[in-house]
């Protein structure tokens, strides 16, 4: 009877392995992408110096799409499958007019909330140079965004301290990717 519940046992935990082996989880990058009109600093005039070290810049957040069924379907997962989610990457640019740099910008932050999960901040840059149109953020390592990507969509919101108004017509442009880990359908 011993041996029979220990071939049992052992058919068992190999067909539980075998599968685990034929069952890996899939890993792949969900690309965020949005533009954005750079807002006027209240009771300043485009283009001039602030004094006293400057002063915030509010940016109005913004929900943003981010189409997670159709990679979930592409990739034969599902929003209630997933383990893990990154972000691993974010740059903010200016993409028009040409002639404009982020020298008015101490430092940025970008954070993410959903309706259901609160606002957390995913990434930042708190040393721009001069002389720069494109700032890659610092991705704040360790926050698993699992819960914000189930959504249909997420708000994004900047938040800058600025050193100077920002001239009339900035575009910024924000790309991103989300790492996803997700076990199969």
């Amino acid at each position: 009877m011993k041996k029979i519940l220990f071939l049992i046992l052992a058919t068992a935990t190999l067909t539980a392995c075998h599968k685990a082996k034929n069952n890996p989880t899939v890993s792949f990058g969900i690309p965020y992408t949005q533009t954005s009109a750079l807002p006027g600093v209240p009771g300043y005039n485009d283009g001039n110096t602030i004094p006293g070290g400057g002063a915030p810049m509010p940016f109005t957040p913004v929900k943003v799409g981010i189409n997670a069924p159709q990679y979930f379907a592409q990739y034969r997962t599902a929003s209630g499958k997933v383990i893990s989610t990154y972000l691993s990457s974010m740059n903010v640019s200016i993409t028009t007019p040409g002639n404009h740099y982020f020298d008015f910008l101490d430092y940025v932050e970008l954070y993410i909330s959903t309706p259901s999960q609160p606002e957390i901040l995913v990434a930042a840059n708190y040393s721009i140079p001069y002389g720069i149109k494109s700032i890659d953020l610092v991705v704040t390592p360790g926050i698993n965004l699992k819960n914000y990507i189930n959504n249909d969509s997420v708000t994004v919101r900047l938040n800058a301290y600025v050193n100077a108004v920002p001239l009339p017509g900035d575009q910024l442009l924000l790309t991103g990717n989300f790492q996803v880990t997700a076990n199969p359908l």
